[in-house]
């Protein structure tokens, strides 16, 4: 996990190298917990974004704008 300030955004970065999945199907398949993370992000103007693909292991990229 990574916590960085980039062109006055906090990035925040999480990755593994596990068995990641296959992202349309977690899409479908978004529980509460997810849906509220990224309403929580929206709320600051944000972006989350999740890569994963099967045997390669699963990152997750969120930014939200700093004030400058």
């Amino acid at each position: 996990m990574s916590l960085i300030e980039k062109n006055y955004q906090l990035v925040i970065l999480i990755h593994d190298n596990g068995k990641g999945f296959t992202t349309k199907k977690a899409k479908d398949a978004e529980g509460f917990g997810l849906n509220r993370i990224r309403a929580r992000i929206k709320k600051f103007k944000g972006s989350f974004t999740i890569d994963s693909k099967p045997n390669e292991g699963t990152k997750i990229r969120i930014k939200i704008p700093l004030p400058h």
